[in-house]
């Protein structure tokens, strides 16, 4: 089992920083359309090529394998006397791991498949949260299960690897800054905080023009 949680540990904080990346760029929305835009570029230039996917691929496997074993082979008695914190930890990385795989399914694997490029962009998600009601709360969860997840699992691994972590009081302060981050980003896109424009992402570009330039809530 320590072998386990250790591979857990190292996978999890070496899969942080894909997540904190990802993170990064959905609150450049709150500055402006550009900076989100820009930010995506140019990580896309780093996490995009071949072997940093490769290598995020398989953190994630080993992550999501090393936990499911885990559970599997939790005892009852351990499952109750979990505290609130690493129930909740435990819930949000089931939530997590639904969301992110529809996520990926949808932006990388199907394009793969089909030999097709999306060109995303804030306009691209700005007009799927107009069209497809069912994007707002997908991201919704896809976000505040990532901040928790991540955040709090970075204590955990800090923990199994014996070093030192943050208080509890200043990972809730974290958690709850970057939960409003969040939402606030999700608001950004719709265009509640400055008009998002259409850029060239393909398709339906003046049909978002007329309906998506503002808020839509």
């Amino acid at each position: 089992m320590p072998l386990l949680e250790i591979t857990q540990a190292l996978s999890g904080l070496a899969f942080s920083l894909f997540s904190t990346a990802h993170m990064g760029n959905i609150f450049a929305s709150l500055i402006s359309q550009h900076a989100f835009d820009t930010t995506l570029r140019n990580l896309r230039t780093i996490y995009h090529t071949p072997w940093v996917e490769m290598t995020g691929a398989a953190t994630l496997v080993l992550h999501v394998g090393a936990g499911i074993w885990r559970a599997r082979h939790r005892t009852k008695a351990e499952h109750n006397s979990a505290e609130a914190r690493l129930t909740l930890h435990r819930m949000s990385g089931y939530l997590l791991g639904a969301a992110l795989s529809a996520h990926i399914t949808v932006m990388r694997v199907l394009p793969m498949i089909n030999h097709q490029t999306y060109r995303v962009c804030m306009s691209f998600v700005a007009d799927h949260l107009y069209r497809y009601p069912i994007v707002f709360p997908f991201y919704v969860t896809l976000l505040l299960s990532g901040v928790y997840h991540t955040i709090y699992g970075i204590d955990r691994s800090l923990a199994i690897l014996r070093i030192k972590s943050p208080s509890t009081h200043v990972l809730d302060n974290v958690i709850g800054i970057l939960s409003i981050f969040s939402i606030l980003s999700i608001y950004a896109f719709n265009g509640s905080f400055y008009t998002v424009y259409p850029t060239s992402f393909g398709g339906n570009v003046a049909r978002f023009s007329r309906q998506v330039r503002t808020s839509r809530w």
